[in-house]
């Protein structure tokens, strides 16, 4: 009998199966907040040991999820030994209600303006990044996407027009990691 590629794979993924199962464990605690090492080329926590990121990219985290789905979200990655994700403050395009989130609460007063921040959304956002640090789980926050060539699936325009002081002075916990 002559096994195509597909079939050995596929053969080779079920034997290999309850290796990777094995392996699926809640991460080790981490010493918050991280840094860079003292030689420069990897992350280390507050103790000095490696930060390998384990991650998953939850975007729509703060705009698309309610805190319970947030909770379960979390509980399953945490048992699944993730330490990070990435997660967007606001969403432009891609969440069911964007700007706003789920419950349509907006993240600015006046859409667009980033001068006028709701705190309704923002402190959703903060309760949202606390329930991910209780469970030892690192954020890299992406303040807003900007979209690809400047079109509308992000905040370009809307930033190009309020200016780069418009995404600072957003202050939470130390374990938050801003990308830009």
């Amino acid at each position: 009998m002559k096994l195509t590629f597909t079939m050995l794979a596929v053969w080779c993924l079920a034997l290999a199966r309850p290796a990777f199962a094995a392996s699926a464990t809640a991460a080790a605690p981490v010493a918050f907040p991280l840094r860079v090492s003292e030689n420069g080329r990897h992350l280390v926590d507050a103790s000095g040991q490696p930060f390998l990121i384990v991650g998953d990219t939850a975007w729509s985290l703060i705009a698309q999820l309610r805190e319970d789905d947030i909770a379960r979200y979390l509980d399953d990655r945490q048992r699944r030994g993730f330490n990070s994700i990435i997660v967007s403050l606001i969403e432009h395009k891609f969440a069911t209600k964007a700007p706003a989130n789920i419950d349509g609460v907006r993240p600015f007063l006046k859409p667009g303006d980033f001068t006028q921040p709701n705190p309704d959304y923002f402190d959703g956002a903060h309760r949202a990044v606390e329930m991910v640090n209780q469970r030892g789980i690192t954020v890299w926050l992406f303040p807003a996407y900007l979209g690809w060539g400047g079109g509308d699936e992000g905040f370009f325009k809307e930033i190009k027009a309020a200016g780069p002081a418009a995404l600072r002075g957003y202050e939470m916990d130390p374990e938050i990691r801003t990308i830009s």
